[in-house]
Order: structure tokens, then C-alpha cells, then sequence
């Protein structure tokens, strides 16, 4: 992958075998830097890692001269420091170290530009990085170039991780990728109940760790019920989201009026289960998903439409409002958590 511009010729390949040991000279120089810095230092890296990146073509170098002019790694999973945030496809960069000889040449930037496109080719949403220990210095560079620092943590586990992130303060940055997606919106059939009901088991999995053990026992049974779902099919306006590859990635139903519960009067259309599969939130589906659900409910001449949802799902609560649901009241707790019935009269 050859690059060039008014005042430099470079080239983009993942590192080799042979190459070895310069990278691992590349590193002690940045310890050194670090150390003198009093940063947060790396520790160094032994040959069998980095054998084990090229193996799995992760680790890459920027050449100039036929020089290794800087390298990086990317990984598609980062699950240890990103927790939850790691379900969305995302493009991972670790140890970007710039050679000596060329400090003070960008090649940062152009490390971020080259990972940018890596990310969109390979249909990740975010491109995202960590420092460990709070650098001025870095964040400005990093934000400087597209990315937002979006806060700082420190992990909890760190037995997978190098030792400099046990204890230290780790600054986190993420760049949205814009990924062109092709689905489509459909009515669902008797034919995709099973794969309804593994969506909402994927769906709703990111509240595990965030659910007591009991309430989330209870959460998985119910979304196991396949016979649930084929209830919802056959007797609501079950509308769905798939990919070009139909690959279904988002669902939700209408339940007519005329069936309350303990919540929904019988005048109220309601919607249950709006889920979107973890990996492609952000791309707006649950809101057409939602605006799909009104357009039914006023052609079939609904006069309300009710929904509840929890004080976990904050991002799900924002859109509600932002079409025009407003609280009716507080209800009673649900899986050990707060919850809220929305409603929204219909012209």
C-alpha cells in the first residue's frame, strides 16, 4: 500500500519475521522516552508477542527509505479494556511507536488516516485507542486528530493485560467510522421466529453484568421462550431489520389495543421487545424501527401507542422522547431496576 504526498513517500505493510528485531528496538527507545517523561511506561515486549501478531497479520509498519519508519497493532476485539463497548464492530490500535529518526513528521496522522480506511473496509463502526497514565501531550495529538476523549477508567482485571495498565489511569478515545450499511425493513413471518428469538437473547445480553444474577436468570428465561415470539408474530405488527445477506439485526412489535396487562389499558396499542442487535446500534434502526410502529398504528387508526422502558437504557428513553412519547408515570420495579410508562397520542 504505497502513499504519497508533497513531502513524503511511504509505504504501508504488515511487519515480518525478519523484522523483529528493529521493532523491538523501536519500542526500547519509546521505554526510554517514557521513562525520562515519567510517564507510564511500557514494559518490554517480548519476541513470542510480537511473533504472534504477525502471525495473525495485526502488526503493521510504515516504511520510509526501506526503513521502518513506525508501527502499530490493531485488533478487532478489545474486550478486557473496552467492557461493554467492545459488542459494537470497532478497529482497535495499540503501541504506535514512531521511529527516532522521524519524530516530528506526522506520521501519526497519517497511522490514523490508513486506520480509518482499514476500519471502513472492514465494516467497523469505531476506530478507537487507550494511553495509560494521563498524557497532556497525547490527548491534544489524538483529539487533534479526529478522535473524542471520552473520559478516563481504570480496570478492574487486568490478569490478559500488560502490566502498565495494572493500576493506572486509562485515557479512552474513539473516532465514529461511517460504514455504509445496506438493510431493509420487512414484516416478520412464522419463518424467522427462531432467529427473532436469538435476536433478542443477543439484544438484551449487554445487561448481564449490569443485572443482579436472579433478575437477569429471570431475563434469560423469558427471552428463551420461543413460543413468545410466535405469539407476537402472529398477533401484532412484527416488523424487522435485516441486511442484504438477510441477516436479521433489528425487530419490534405493535400490539393492537384491545389486550391490556397489568400496565397497558385496553384503548392502548403498545409496543414491546424494539431490540437492534448490539453490533449495529448507532445506525438509527431502533428510531425507524419506532417510526415504523406510529405509521401502522395511524393507519389501522390507533389513538395511543404505550411502551415502557428503564432507567438502563437511557440512550432507548432519549429517542422515545425525542418522537414524542412522554411519561405517564413511574411503575413499579422490574429486574431489580426502575422503569417508566411512555405514551403518545396519535393525530
Amino acid at each position: 500500500m504505497l502513499k504519497t504526498n508533497s513531502d513524503i513517500h511511504y509505504d504501508i505493510k504488515n511487519v515480518q519475521i525478519e523484522d523483529i528485531e528493529n521493532i523491538q528496538q523501536l519500542y526500547t527507545e519509546a521505554i526510554k522516552l517514557q521513562k525520562r517523561k515519567k510517564e507510564v511506561h511500557w514494559p518490554f515486549f517480548e519476541k513470542e508477542i510480537i511473533e504472534k501478531e504477525i502471525e495473525e497479520k495485526r502488526i503493521w509498519k510504515l516504511i520510509i527509505n526501506n526503513e521502518i519508519a513506525c508501527t502499530w497493532v490493531t485488533t478487532f476485539e478489545d474486550l478486557d479494556i473496552w467492557r461493554e463497548k467492545n459488542n459494537t464492530p470497532s478497529l482497535y490500535l495499540h503501541r504506535i511507536t514512531t521511529n527516532i529518526k522521524y519524530r516530528g513528521r506526522k506520521l501519526v496522522s497519517k497511522v490514523i488516516q490508513w486506520s480509518k480506511q482499514f476500519a471502513q473496509e472492514n465494516k467497523r463502526f469505531f476506530l478507537r485507542l487507550d494511553t495509560a497514565g494521563i498524557n497532556a501531550g497525547l490527548i491534544t495529538l489524538y483529539v487533534r486528530n479526529g478522535f473524542k476523549f471520552i473520559g478516563t477508567t481504570v480496570i478492574e482485571n487486568t490478569e490478559n493485560l500488560p502490566v502498565h495498565y495494572h493500576g493506572a489511569e486509562i485515557c479512552l478515545f474513539e473516532m465514529k467510522i461511517n460504514v455504509p450499511l445496506q438493510f431493509t425493513f420487512r414484516e416478520a413471518t412464522n419463518e424467522d421466529i427462531k432467529s427473532l428469538k436469538n435476536l433478542a437473547v443477543k439484544s438484551w445480553s449487554i445487561y448481564k453484568d449490569i443485572l443482579e444474577d436472579i433478575h437477569w436468570k429471570n431475563l434469560e428465561r423469558i427471552l428463551h421462550n420461543e413460543n413468545l415470539f410466535k405469539e407476537l408474530t402472529q398477533n401484532s405488527y412484527a416488523i424487522l431489520c435485516e441486511l442484504s445477506s438477510k441477516e436479521i439485526i433489528g425487530m419490534a412489535f405493535l400490539v393492537p389495543q384491545g389486550n391490556p396487562t397489568e400496565v397497558f389499558e385496553k384503548n392502548w396499542s403498545y409496543m414491546r421487545f424494539i431490540s437492534v442487535k448490539p453490533e449495529y446500534n448507532g445506525q438509527g434502526i431502533g428510531k425507524k424501527l419506532t417510526q415504523l410502529c406510529i405509521e401502522q398504528a395511524k393507519k389501522t387508526r390507533e389513538k395511543f401507542i404505550a411502551l415502557h422502558t428503564s432507567e438502563i437504557m437511557p440512550n432507548a428513553r432519549k429517542l422515545y422522547e425525542n418522537l414524542g412519547f412522554k411519561i405517564v408515570r413511574e411503575i413499579d420495579n422490574r429486574l431489580g431496576v426502575r422503569y417508566w410508562l411512555y405514551l403518545i397520542e396519535l393525530d
